[in-house]
């Protein structure tokens, strides 16, 4: 993981958002690693399951 977090609160709903910037060597299996960041999200049990949680890859 790199260093920034960002956290959104929306008091309306009591849902936190927060995105983790990481990064990925060159040459990565993109579609392995958002996998593999989802699957480790979907598995903590802070996380909600709905809204699921997301990857975006920028």
């Amino acid at each position: 993981m790199s260093d920034a977090v960002v956290n959104w609160s929306n008091e309306s709903n009591n849902i936190i958002e927060f995105a983790v910037r990481t990064r990925v060597a060159y040459g990565t299996n993109l579609e392995l690693a958002t996998k593999l960041i989802k699957d480790i999200a979907e598995r903590h049990p802070q996380i909600e399951k709905e809204p699921a949680p997301q990857v975006r890859l920028s």
